[in-house]
C-alpha cells in the first residue's frame, strides 16, 4: 500500500470518527496535523481551532496552531498562540522555541529571540546549541538590522 492510499484511508477513518463524536479533540488534532503536513493550512487551522474549542488547555495543539499561522504568513497571530500556550504552561519548550523562530526570522526581534532560545536551552539542556543561534542572529543582523534593547519598536 502506498503512502497516499494510507493517508486517504486514515482521513476516511478520522472523518467517520468525527461523525460519531464531532468534538473529539484527538481526532480534530490529527486531522489538523495531516492537513498541516500537506500544506493545506486553512484546513489545518480550522481543525486546530475546533480541537481547541473542545480542549482549550491543550498547549501542544495551540503551539501547532501557532506554527500553522506562521506558515500562513501571520507571525503576530502565531506569536499570540505561543504566548497563550506559555500562559498555561510556562515551561513548554516548544512554544519558547517557536517564539524564538518567529522573533528571529519574521519579526527581526533578536533580543526576544535570544531570550526565548535561552529558555529552550534551560528547559532542554544539551539539546540546543546557543552558539549556533548567536551565529545565526549575527548573520541575520548583518543582512538587516532588527530590534535590540533600547531601539524603538
Amino acid at each position: 500500500m502506498d503512502m497516499m492510499q494510507k493517508v486517504t484511508e486514515e482521513l476516511a477513518a478520522l472523518k467517520k470518527a468525527l461523525e460519531r463524536d464531532p468534538h473529539n479533540a484527538m481526532v480534530l488534532t490529527r486531522l489538523g496535523n495531516i492537513y498541516m503536513d500537506a500544506g493545506m493550512h486553512d484546513r489545518a487551522l480550522s481543525y486546530y481551532t475546533s480541537a481547541l474549542d473542545a480542549e482549550p488547555g491543550n498547549v501542544d495543539v495551540r503551539t501547532d496552531m501557532g506554527t500553522c499561522l506562521r506558515q500562513m504568513g501571520r507571525p503576530a497571530e502565531a506569536l499570540k498562540a505561543f504566548e497563550e500556550s506559555l500562559s498555561r504552561d510556562p515551561n513548554h519548550w516548544k512554544s519558547w522555541f517557536n517564539i524564538g523562530v518567529v522573533s528571529m526570522y519574521d519579526l527581526a526581534d533578536y533580543d526576544r529571540a535570544l531570550t526565548a532560545f535561552a529558555k529552550v536551552h534551560d528547559l532542554n539542556p544539551g539539546g540546543f546549541d546557543m552558539d549556533a543561534v548567536r551565529a545565526e542572529i549575527d548573520r541575520l543582523k548583518s543582512e538587516k538590522p532588527g530590534k535590540t534593547a533600547g531601539s524603538p519598536s
